[in-house]
């Protein structure tokens, strides 16, 4: 169900975004995909990590970053990189947040991931990279979703800041919390395949393009 509805959000998203920008309200019910995919890689590490399979986690998220990001680009020349490395980062920082390697070298390749998602242009900067942290810490480990409300909020709130403003709809990213978590309670009801989830992201991205292509004629 929960990654189910991000798909679902995330489809009316890029509606709005690439075809029809002056429907606002389309972006706004957009933003609720964003905190339900977080939550999908923040479960999606606790899982693998029960599993020993974190390596292999980390790996076809990697190869799903990386061939998303043709049709990605496609759509956005300018080169910024799609969401998946937005996640990559997430996991990463989640690996060694639990790690048992030297407290250093786990600060040292935090800080790096934490750095190179605010200096490279992934999709929602360093903003989005704490989310699935955020979901970790406050929903999967000590199911305290006043927490994660509040957090999140606190999270919306710098980086409305940082950004003078400019995305400001992104408070419905934090008002999606209480949907989310209904969204878990029945979770089990819909189920698809696993890969489902890797191809149906760039599969949709590039049907987005072809049809700006045909529109475009």
């Amino acid at each position: 169900m929960v990654k189910f509805l991000a798909c679902l959000f995330m489809v009316i998203d890029h509606i709005g975004c690439y075809f029809f920008p002056q429907l606002i309200w389309l972006r706004m019910i957009g933003r609720i995909s964003m905190p339900f995919f977080a939550y999908a890689i923040a479960r999606g590490y606790f899982y693998s990590k029960k599993k020993n399979t974190l390596s292999k986690y980390l790996k076809n998220l990697l190869i799903f970053s990386l061939i998303s990001q043709i049709p990605y680009f496609l759509l956005h020349p300018e080169g910024t990189l799609n969401i998946g490395f937005t996640w990559l980062f997430s996991l990463i920082i989640l690996i060694e947040l639990e790690s048992k390697e030297p407290i250093l070298k786990r600060i040292l390749t935090i800080a790096i991931a934490c750095c190179l998602s605010i200096f490279f242009p992934v999709s929602y900067g360093l903003y989005g990279v704490l989310f699935p942290i955020l979901f970790y810490c406050t929903l999967i480990k000590k199911k305290e979703p006043l927490t994660s409300f509040y957090l999140s909020f606190f999270l919306w709130i710098v980086f409305f800041l940082l950004t003078n403003g400019e995305n400001i709809y992104q408070i419905f990213a934090t008002l999606s919390i209480p949907l989310l978590l209904l969204a878990i309670k029945y979770d089990r009801k819909i189920k698809l395949p696993k890969p489902f989830f890797y191809l149906f992201y760039p599969a949709h991205l590039m049907l987005i393009y072809l049809l700006k292509l045909l529109l475009s004629l």
